[in-house]
């Protein structure tokens, strides 16, 4: 699991790229040239254990609220299923250029 899906932390890359920084003009590819990756640069300051912990204000740290599932909101175990939410949540807003839930 990733647990921290969100627009920031996907790439999209020339098909068979392994550097998600290498910059590339988009307009010169066709779609089926292109990769989307999931990476996330912050997670190597961040622990196994402090991503599962709850935080100093009691909730979990490790996800994005914005794109976080309802079992994360909630303080409930997850599971892939909020990685696939927030996949759902990312297309949205790329899709929409904005952000789907908002409180």
């Amino acid at each position: 699991m990733h647990k921290d899906i969100k627009l920031q932390n996907v790439f999209l890359t020339p098909a068979g790229t392994e550097d998600p920084t290498q910059s590339f003009d988009v307009t010169t590819l066709e779609a089926s040239d292109l990769t989307f990756k999931i990476g996330d640069f912050g997670e190597v300051r961040r622990s196994a254990a402090t991503t599962d912990r709850a935080g100093a204000t009691g909730r979990r740290a490790g996800a994005t609220w914005l794109y976080a599932s309802p079992e994360f909101v909630a303080d409930e175990p997850v599971g892939p299923p909020h990685d696939m939410f927030a996949v759902g949540m990312v297309s949205s807003r790329a899709a929409l250029s904005l952000p789907v839930l908002c409180s």
